[in-house]
């Protein structure tokens, strides 16, 4: 029985702690990342929300009637993302897409090219799932070092349904452009 208790009493600390994980972002107009060194400009009109425990990125609500309340993964919504130590997988962007575009068993993938990131080639995919969302993913690389271990992924992760594709496409390619990601370290 105290077991059970125990099990109870640690599931509603987990809660109320994802509820406290997420804030709306300081500036609805951007979202500064200085640990990983990028920025996004922020579409009008919908809630931004930032991690207070982690600040890897940004997550656009799409859906006016969500909040940041760590229950939105499976929402509508524009994920901006960094990651170190993704380039020990893969040390180009489109390895990684090859690998994180196949990763979660996609029913259909359709490969992206030609999107630009800070003015970098990015790689992407368009997947489709059983439960019937869509994922557009595009991946950028930031070279800090001449180790791949330490450069950076940044990635942009649209997920949505196909009713909401087209519009919420729209929203994604005006975020595209307004991502920026600081130049190579010195080494590139």
């Amino acid at each position: 029985m105290k077991f059970f208790a125990w099990i109870v009493a640690a599931g509603i600390f987990l809660i109320g702690v994802a509820a406290m994980a997420d804030k709306p972002a300081p500036d609805p107009s951007r979202y500064n990342n200085i640990d990983y060194q990028f920025s996004v400009k922020l579409p009008k009109g919908f809630l931004a929300c930032v991690g207070e425990i982690t600040n890897s990125g940004v997550i656009i609500l799409l859906q006016h009637s969500k909040r940041c309340d760590g229950n939105y993964f499976q929402s509508p919504g524009i994920f901006v993302n960094a990651d170190y130590n993704a380039a020990g997988e893969a040390d180009t962007a489109w390895g990684l897409a090859k690998i994180q575009c196949r990763w979660q068993g996609a029913r259909h993938i359709v490969w992206l090219h030609g999107e630009r990131i800070s003015g970098r080639k990015a790689a992407g995919c368009r997947r489709s799932f059983a439960d019937g969302h869509i994922e557009v993913t595009y991946i950028v690389l930031r070279k800090t070092d001449h180790s791949a271990l330490t450069w950076i992924e940044i990635s942009a992760d649209l997920i949505t349904t196909p009713a909401r594709y087209a519009a919420d496409l729209r929203v994604f390619r005006r975020v595209l452009p307004g991502i920026w990601v600081h130049p190579d370290g010195p080494h590139y």
